[in-house]
C-alpha cells in the first residue's frame, strides 16, 4: 500500500530522531537503483536476504529535500 501512495504523492515527510523534514520521492530504476540498493544494503545487509527470499523486485526511492 505505501508504495502506491508515494507514487501518487510523492511529497513524503521523513523524520530522524527529533528532526522532520520534507522530501520528494522518485523511484529508481537500472543502473540507478543498482548504486543505490548497494548503499542500502551496506547499510542494512538484511535487505539482500529480504530480496533472495522474492521472485518480485523491490521498489526503491530517492528522496530529495525539499526548500
Amino acid at each position: 500500500m505505501w508504495y502506491y501512495n508515494v507514487k501518487k504523492n510523492p511529497r513524503v515527510e521523513l523524520r530522524d530522531g527529533t528532526v522532520t523534514r520534507d522530501y520528494q520521492a522518485r523511484e529508481v530504476f537500472g543502473d540507478e537503483k543498482a548504486t543505490w540498493w548497494d548503499r542500502a544494503v551496506r547499510a542494512w545487509p538484511d535487505y539482500a536476504e529480504y530480496q533472495k527470499n522474492t521472485d518480485r523486485q523491490i521498489p526503491l526511492f530517492v528522496l530529495t529535500p525539499v526548500s
